[in-house]
């Protein structure tokens, strides 16, 4: 799996549709191999799927995930965050 060879995979509003199969693999994919991403201008999260997307709807995408996986937004922010930071060698 792209996970094993260390990759992180990017989480947008497709992961928020109700006709999605994403809910359940993003229940075992783990934290510290996602990101987020807003696929801007498009793939606009529900609720707001007629909306043209922006990268303020992340959060959204945030939440949503939070709910999947049963942890608070303070966490998923914080290790999506390291995340991101590990995956430019930014942290120690």
């Amino acid at each position: 799996m792209y996970i094993d060879l260390g990759y992180l995979l990017g989480i947008g509003g497709v992961s928020t549709y109700k006709n999605t199969n994403l809910k359940e693999t993003l229940k075992s994919i783990p934290l510290t191999s996602i990101v987020f991403e807003t696929d801007s201008p498009y793939l606009t999260p529900e609720p707001i799927r007629k909306e043209v997307n922006e990268p303020k709807n992340v959060s959204i995408i945030c939440d949503n995930l939070c709910a999947i996986k049963n942890i608070s937004r303070e966490e998923a922010t914080r290790v999506t965050t390291d995340n991101v930071l590990r995956m430019y060698n930014r942290l120690n």
